[in-house]
């Protein structure tokens, strides 16, 4: 079994309990998960790698081995009391099929749709604090939100709307990458370092700052507690080594490189869709499987730089400018979930 990057800090709404599936975490399934110790939850495990959670206040930890097929994990986890609030969003225009899409779903043109009311097509859903840009999708086609002044161009000739929700500390100064500055004076920090919580004696508060020292990796996620309750975060930090000198980088598009498994599952059957704008198959085992069978080393590569294998959205999507033509996400850049990876 081999850990998918960094457990995520988890968003959670105080005494409501919430199941986890620790299992998309991993390359295989999880047979069992041992609670080490909690702080500010309750927790328990319950079947197929999945755990319930329940937040008491504004942030909770526990730390957590993780077993799988002979092997464990020892992680700390982070969560986090959630500051979203419901937004109604509305289209006073006319249409027979009227979605909302935005930065908050991806863009997914057909996963949020609005029901028609006397008031026009309502939807709300649920948004922490921070900046969103949103267009209406009204019978395929995108439409800017004209009763809503903020917006900003879409790069495709056209306008996105900007929603900006409001309601917390969002944002710190990353001064150096031992030294972080909050808005407000502080009462007391939780630092996740890869998936290790730094311990007291790793980490100084002077007032607005933390100072840290005897990081383990380039990653930390940080969350703030003020004296009167303000909270800030989580924020993730990566604190970049030097880059190594003399090696001889290979940049590799992962669904044009080498299928691993002989079949191509994500090819999009739409005749608009150009072969050259479609899935061709490359997937990620097919480059362990180079890395295994020496080709890089053949080539004298040193360092590999691929393109993104987050999850990618299914079908294919028209381009906003003429000539409007059709193409699918085979690139990997419009991931809709940063903890998956794509199966193809």
């Amino acid at each position: 079994m081999y850990s998918l990057y960094f457990l995520p800090v988890f968003v959670l709404i105080p005494h409501k309990p919430e199941k986890i599936n620790l299992s998309k975490y991993f390359t295989s399934p999880v047979d069992s998960i041992q609670i080490l110790s909690t702080d500010g939850v309750d927790m328990y495990p319950i079947i197929e790698g999945k755990i319930m959670v329940q937040l008491k206040g504004n942030v909770g930890s526990a730390r957590i081995n993780v077993f799988s097929g002979g092997d464990s994990f020892v992680k700390d986890m982070l969560f986090v009391r959630s500051r979203s609030r419901k937004i109604k969003f509305i289209y006073r225009g006319s249409g027979r099929n009227v979605y909302l899409a935005g930065s908050f779903n991806g863009w997914n043109s057909n996963a949020l749709p609005m029901i028609k009311t006397d008031s026009g097509f309502v939807a709300e859903i649920q948004l922490s604090p921070g900046r969103y840009a949103y267009k209406f999708v009204v019978d395929g086609k995108w439409i800017q939100d004209t009763n809503n002044p903020l917006s900003e161009d879409d790069g495709y000739g056209g306008r996105n709307s900007i929603l900006i929700v409001k309601g917390g500390h969002e944002f710190i100064d990353d001064i150096s990458p031992s030294h972080y500055r909050f808005p407000f004076t502080l009462s007391r920090v939780y630092i996740l370092n890869g998936d290790r919580l730094l311990d007291e004696e790793n980490y100084s508060i002077k007032g607005r700052d933390v100072f840290l020292k005897n990081l383990k990796t380039d990653v930390i996620r940080i969350v703030g507690i003020g004296r009167k309750g303000e909270i800030s975060g989580p924020f993730t930090f990566n604190i970049k080594p030097e880059p190594p000198i003399g090696g001889i980088m290979y940049f590799l598009f992962v669904d044009r490189f080498f299928e691993g498994d002989g079949r191509n599952m994500r090819k999009i059957k739409d005749p608009e869709v150009p072969d050259i704008a479609n899935f061709m198959g490359g997937d990620l085992k097919g480059v362990i499987l180079k890395l295994k069978d020496g080709y890089f080393d053949s080539l004298g590569i040193s360092v590999l730089w691929i393109s993104p294998v987050f999850l990618c959205p299914e079908g294919a999507y028209r381009d906003a400018l003429p000539p409007h033509r059709k193409f699918t996400g085979y690139h990997g850049y419009w991931p809709v979930d940063l903890y998956r990876i794509d199966p193809s």
